[in-house]
């Protein structure tokens, strides 16, 4: 689905763009003419460094806008790549502008999606650098959830583990062991923490 934010006269100067799985977007150095919006699927901006081994710089879900801080460069700083089949809307750099000009509800709405996707991107960083599942499934309670100790996931578990970087038969062992410790709460897909001081992030 498309943010309500999104004004018609920006939908109409926009188009939907398909990408099959690890087919590239953009290039390294290609000319930025474009802002998108995942709608479905997942993006990820690589960097390649000296060795010639590429390095993840960025990954966005459905729900996100791709690529903002190249709005004020001439040209992308990394390589964009779909991990799955992906649909985006392709968002012109002056349709963008222009409504970021002259509206000033959808500027506002459009820097806060910004400002929740910076925070979600800090914490992502810092949760892949967990090194266990448990701790991942904790770390992302706490962060994502408003109350800090309960959440409700808008899609399955399975699904849920590629947000967390883990394999889905990972994921579901380890939402078992700690149900069966006293750590979780499940019932379905709310997922509650029952041991407030092990669910508090470090």
């Amino acid at each position: 689905m498309l943010p309500d934010y999104f004004p018609k006269t920006l939908l109409d100067n926009s188009r939907r763009y398909s990408l099959k799985k690890d087919e590239t977007l953009f290039q390294c150095d290609d000319s930025v003419d474009s802002l998108f919006y995942i709608i479905e699927g997942e993006l990820i901006a690589l960097r390649y460094q000296y060795d010639g081994k590429p390095a993840i710089m960025m990954r966005n879900f459905s729900g996100e806008i791709f690529a903002p801080a190249s709005m004020n460069m001439s040209v992308y700083p990394c390589s964009a790549v779909a991990t799955k089949p992906s649909i985006l809307l392709k968002i012109p750099l002056p349709v963008i502008n222009e409504h970021l000009l002259t509206d000033a509800e959808f500027a506002r709405y459009y820097i806060q999606s910004l400002a929740d996707n910076l925070k979600k991107q800090c914490a992502r960083s810092e949760r892949l650098r967990l090194k266990s599942a448990r701790e991942r499934v904790l770390h992302y309670i706490s962060c994502e959830s408003p109350s800090g100790t309960e959440i409700t996931l808008s899609y399955p578990v399975s699904k849920w583990a590629e947000e967390l970087g883990i394999e889905a038969e990972s994921l579901y062992r380890t939402l078992s062991e700690m149900e069966k410790e006293g750590v979780i709460e499940r019932d379905k897909r709310l997922i509650k923490i029952k041991n407030k001081t092990e669910g508090r992030a470090q």
